[in-house]
């Protein structure tokens, strides 16, 4: 018997088609393992802005000088475009400000960080007893009213789809970071 060494075509073609499922496996694992990463992240970048816009509504409602901007401060519903920038009404870094300047210095702050780190982001600060919709399970962006519940800092934003769209085009996106202001 003579029997060539070696391997059929048949071999290497199954070879060839279970290396490169695997390759086509790895770079599908690869995508979604950068969304999650990026989802992540603006995961971070919202719970640190709306704890840092939590502390300062804090301190503005413990201070009397600010009690007459109530409506302006503490009822804030804000939905950023993508290259949206704010310059600010008031320098109070290194000058004293009034109560109204420095919100409004504070608010668009606020505003240009929304809109430079999350795509079509929505901020939203008011009174909420209940911030928790059971029936969809998830947050909701409608409030209670003033004084008709804690205050609390909603952040949200666009979420991408896996093949790269936007998930809620078209509909509203639910909040994703529900922060309470801790009263004084």
């Amino acid at each position: 018997m003579n029997r060539e060494a070696g391997y059929s075509m048949t071999e290497v073609l199954v070879s060839i088609l279970l290396l490169s499922t695997g390759v086509l496996g790895t770079a599908a694992l690869q995508a979604a393992a950068t969304r999650t990463t990026q989802q992540s992240a603006y995961q971070t970048t919202a719970l640190q802005l709306a704890a840092d816009v939590a502390d300062t509504v804090q301190v503005m409602a413990s201070d009397e000088r600010y009690l007459h901007l109530a409506a302006a401060v503490f009822d804030i519903d804000f939905t950023s475009s993508p290259d949206e920038r704010f310059a600010p009404s008031a320098s109070c870094h290194f000058a004293m400000c009034a109560p109204a300047e420095f919100a409004n210095a504070e608010l668009d702050e606020w505003k240009t960080r929304l809109a430079a780190n999350f795509p079509s982001a929505r901020l939203r600060i008011c009174h909420d007893d209940s911030p928790w919709e059971e029936a969809g399970h998830a947050h909701t962006w409608e409030c209670s009213g003033a004084g008709a519940g804690p205050l609390v800092v909603k952040v949200g934003w666009k979420a991408k789809s896996p093949d790269g769209s936007y998930a809620d085009e078209g509909r509203s996106f639910p909040p994703s970071v529900v922060v309470p202001v801790a009263p004084v």
